[in-house]
């Protein structure tokens, strides 16, 4: 409600930054009790996510950014020095012959994981990537800050644009 009903109770400065997200895992108790300090935090980069790309009408099927989410986390795990924990699952019919054909069995996420421990995950992890979908902002955005993890994303104007955080220390392009 704070970007409707509620706007008027916050300060000046940031009433024009408030925006709608989901709150099903930012206003989780499970990330306002986590007490775990950055240095203490396991060395490993985490991602669960949709198989999504920046695919529109101009994008054709075998363009690097038709399937952004998959091809970075290929790159990044053969690039890692970190521990990783990659899983991709998809929902979407679009990207369905991709998924069972193309991409590798080890960044299949085949049973779903609940939310608590998808939390517990992230909450444990120095890094989560938010990659760009085909919406923005991405929830990854706002539940790695709530975890208390540096964000990796492709996606820098749009957080300065909403504000979530200062470049170089809660996030990194």
């Amino acid at each position: 409600n704070a970007l409707y009903k509620d706007r008027e109770k916050y300060s000046e400065n940031i009433r024009d930054k408030l925006f709608l997200t989901t709150s099903y895992i930012t206003n989780s108790q499970k990330f306002r009790n986590a007490t775990i300090d950055y240095d203490n935090k396991l060395k490993k980069i985490y991602f669960v996510g949709a198989l999504t790309g920046f695919k529109d009408n101009s994008s054709d099927s075998s363009s690097e950014d038709a399937y952004f989410r998959y091809n970075i986390i290929k790159k990044i795990e053969s690039f890692n020095k970190y521990d990783s924990y990659l899983k991709l699952f998809n929902y979407d019919p679009t990207y369905k012959k991709f998924f069972e054909e193309i991409v590798e069995e080890k960044y299949k996420l085949t049973i779903h994981q609940n939310q608590e421990l998808y939390m517990k995950n992230m909450i444990d992890c120095m890094f989560c990537l938010a990659p760009r979908g085909n919406s923005l902002p991405t929830n990854r955005q706002f539940e790695a800050q709530a975890a208390g993890s540096m964000m990796l994303t492709n996606c820098i104007d749009e957080v300065e644009i909403y504000g979530i955080g200062e470049k170089g220390i809660h996030y990194v392009e």
